[in-house]
């Protein structure tokens, strides 16, 4: 059971516009909210901080609020919103909202049970924390190797061959595009629709 609740603004485009707003920034917000508490929040808190909204109001709708629960010792937490519900014309928004929270409790048990038996295998944490110990040696390599490789990149712009691979899966797969700045276009030679291979330390794309 909680022991605490608060109510306050939030989302994260909501969060920048406000911080932007308040190191001076001229800013604006450009959103569609009900015509609800939720709404006036949103739009005092903009006022407060200097924000220019642009905002339509709908009648008999509703703004976007989610439910954060977070556990006081452990600092998890679980998000919960209703986009489901969202679509769902108002009389029946409350049954999906309910049978939402049911399944959701339900599968939040059943994966703890899950999680609680796992660890009570010998040696199950130990080979946890050494794959921990791993993944942070693969991020350390990266980080440090990202000094060396910084000036290593570079950009063929000759036409990428077709496989039969690619001619494949270009109908199931969207075709990749780069995008850089119209400077270093110019500079790189490259021009609009003109496909190039991109090779990065990261790996090669091609698009």
């Amino acid at each position: 059971m909680g022991n605490s609740f608060a109510l306050g603004p939030g989302g994260k485009g909501s969060n920048q516009a406000v911080a932007c707003a308040r190191m001076g920034a001229d800013t604006h917000m450009i959103s569609k909210l009900g015509q609800d508490d939720f709404a006036n929040l949103a739009l005092d808190t903009w006022a407060e901080a200097g924000v220019t909204p642009h905002v339509e109001q709908v009648a008999g709708s509703y703004t976007g609020a989610a439910y954060i629960f977070i556990e006081e010792r452990t600092g998890d937490n679980a998000i919960i919103i209703g986009l489901a519900a969202a679509g769902l014309p108002p009389e029946m928004r409350r049954k999906a909202i309910f049978y939402g929270i049911v399944a959701a409790t339900v599968l939040r048990i059943f994966f703890s049970a899950i999680t609680y038996q796992l660890l009570s295998i010998i040696g199950l944490t130990l080979a946890g924390g050494l794959l921990l110990l791993w993944v942070a040696y693969k991020m350390w390599q990266e980080i440090r190797s990202h000094s060396q490789a910084e000036h290593s990149d570079e950009i063929d712009v000759k036409a990428a061959p077709k496989t039969i691979r690619s001619a494949t899966t270009l109908k199931l797969v969207p075709e990749q595009y780069v995008e850089m700045h119209e400077d270093d276009a110019r500079r790189f030679g490259v021009r609009d629709g003109q496909r190039v291979r991109l090779v990065t330390r990261r790996g090669t794309y091609e698009g």
